[in-house]
């Protein structure tokens, strides 16, 4: 059974929009947590003024010297991502940036970016998350920087991104990298890498690999019209197996 939230729609505004900051924290949770639940979703379009400055107002509040989690902070800020708040995004792209914030603040703020339309993203901040997705130090950063490029890049078919996003997985040894990078490929769309991801199913590869590569030609395939990876792999029979 899919779990619900407590509140309806109303009750999450009028607890956001309180004083009472306990309170607040757990509307915010609940809005972003369950967002596929609201049927109402345009109720929520005013809570973004709001929930930028509760971000705002908890990133200022952190102690100096803090290593701790700060669960408010993330809230606000996948709250923000889900209602796509445009005026909050460059704001949250500055959180990501910045190497002193809290590792889980930046790490959900490249979730909260993730979480924009397509296209979002200036060629500047792109090549800047290409650049964290590669040599961050943080897991959780570099994992969500390449969620934030496939999903600025969702459906394009862009060959050059999704060849890219194939050279950055072949560079990484982190099994979380390498099956991230795969999806965010199977996300672009493009069948640029169809044999290459075909060679990988029948070629002597690590049992997650394969998957991972069965999984995006199953993506690709469904992006592009067809219903599996079976049709896709046909449409490249004359490639030499």
């Amino acid at each position: 059974m899919v779990q619900q939230s407590a509140y309806t729609e109303d009750e999450i505004i009028e607890m956001i929009n309180s004083d009472d900051f306990e309170e607040i924290t757990v509307a915010a949770r609940n809005l972003w947590t369950f967002w596929e639940q609201w049927k109402e979703k345009e109720k929520f379009a005013d809570l973004g003024e709001k929930l930028l400055q509760l971000l705002k107002d908890a990133i200022n509040s952190i102690p100096e010297n803090f290593t701790g989690s700060f669960r408010p902070a993330w809230h606000f800020l996948l709250s923000l991502g889900v209602l796509q708040y445009k005026p909050a995004h460059d704001y949250i792209f500055s959180l990501l940036e910045n190497e002193n914030i809290l590792e889980n603040i930046r790490g959900f703020a490249a979730d909260a970016l993730a979480r924009y339309p397509p296209n979002s993203l200036s060629d500047k901040q792109v090549e800047t998350l290409w650049e964290m997705a590669e040599k961050d130090n943080s897991l959780p950063v570099r994992v969500n920087c390449i969620r934030a490029i496939a999903n600025n890049y969702y459906n394009s078919k862009n060959d050059k991104v999704a060849k890219r996003l194939w050279e950055l997985m072949q560079k990484q040894a982190n099994p979380a990298i390498k099956t991230t990078t795969m999806n965010a490929i199977g996300e672009i769309g493009s069948t640029v890498l169809v044999p290459e991801l075909i060679h990988t199913l029948i070629t002597r590869r690590t049992p997650m690999l394969k998957r991972d590569a069965g999984l995006t030609l199953d993506r690709i395939a469904e992006l592009n019209g067809m219903k599996n990876r079976d049709d896709l792999i046909k449409s490249f029979s004359s490639i030499e197996q």
